[in-house]
């Protein structure tokens, strides 16, 4: 028997250590103890002499640019709040195209915008059309950290695709997750990543090598025990549902201390669980629609 109970809130998770760390990156370490900071190029930043003899016209003063909207703020803060429950993907998106409507928004927040419509489409051809505007924006402004998330992205699409070389796409973009600074990130991300891909195959769960917070879905795939936690709010838990889901119709049930989930997944047409960019385990309504199949046939 399945059985799932719900955790204590984690600290962290990937919404507050990546996305969510460009915002705060905006606010903080380019905005630390001033209202206005520039955004400027070294060149602009260097002392110049004194110019020499009388200015050629009226003194001009240059005027700070204005402060940071504070409604890119808003729009980032709110982000960061819709992952409370499934279903918020549509929510998300309309945020990360706000993110992109603002009128002179700092590269960071268009950064920001783009990276979470990569995310939140279910169309992962849309949303390669954000992955390729982030990695634009982020190699025009020097955001490193994008391309890692992109690449994941590009894994993603390639085990969406079935390709060959999809595991080691996954793997590779993982060395290139280490040192990043994103261990609330990386730390059983890859082993969760070929999990995913082995379910979506109908292939044998592999032996994990360091799972770490998603030990129990990937040792309930593999015949383990079956006692699940509810999957943490952030952008991986529809695909941690589906992935519950699959276990338990494996082990033949799954409850929870109600007799249902209670946030698992809402019925969907989308492609994919959408939230992370970074692993598939395949339709979120074919998991679902072989959990109807199954209760249909105990009745």
């Amino acid at each position: 028997m399945l059985e799932v109970r719900r955790p204590a809130p984690p600290e962290s998770g990937p919404a507050a250590a990546t996305l969510g760390s460009i915002a705060a990156r905006s606010a903080a370490a380019r905005h630390r103890g001033s209202a206005v900071r520039t955004f400027a190029s070294p060149a602009a930043a260097r002392p110049r002499a004194p110019r020499r003899g009388p200015l050629p016209g009226p003194a001009r003063v240059r005027q700070p640019p204005p402060l940071l909207p504070p409604r890119a703020f808003a729009l980032a803060g709110r982000w960061i709040q819709t992952f409370h429950r499934c279903g918020l993907a549509a929510e998300r998106d309309a945020l990360g195209r706000e993110l992109l409507d603002l009128p002179a928004a700092p590269p960071n927040f268009a950064v920001l915008g783009h990276l979470v419509r990569m995310q939140a489409l279910g169309d992962l051809e849309a949303a390669a059309v954000h992955a390729g505007a982030a990695d634009s924006l982020a190699a025009r402004h020097d955001r490193p950290s994008v391309a890692v998330l992109t690449r994941w992205f590009a894994a993603m699409r390639a085990a969406r695709d079935s390709a060959p070389d999809a595991a080691d796409r996954y793997r590779a973009a993982a060395a290139a997750l280490r040192d990043r600074g994103m261990p609330g990130v990386e730390h059983g991300l890859l082993d969760l990543a070929l999990t995913c891909l082995a379910v979506q195959r109908g292939e044998p769960v592999p032996e994990p090598v360091e799972p770490g917070p998603y030990a129990p879905w990937i040792g309930a795939l593999r015949g383990g025990p079956t006692e699940l936690p509810d999957p943490p709010p952030d952008q991986l838990q529809e695909a941690l549902w589906v992935l519950a889901g699959r276990a338990g119709l494996a082990a033949g049930t799954m409850r929870s201390s109600r007799g249902r989930p209670r946030h698992s997944p809402r019925p969907s047409t989308r492609s994919r669980a959408p939230g992370s960019g970074m692993i598939t385990v395949g339709a979120v309504a074919e998991t679902l629609r072989d959990l109807r199949a199954r209760d249909c046939r105990r009745r």
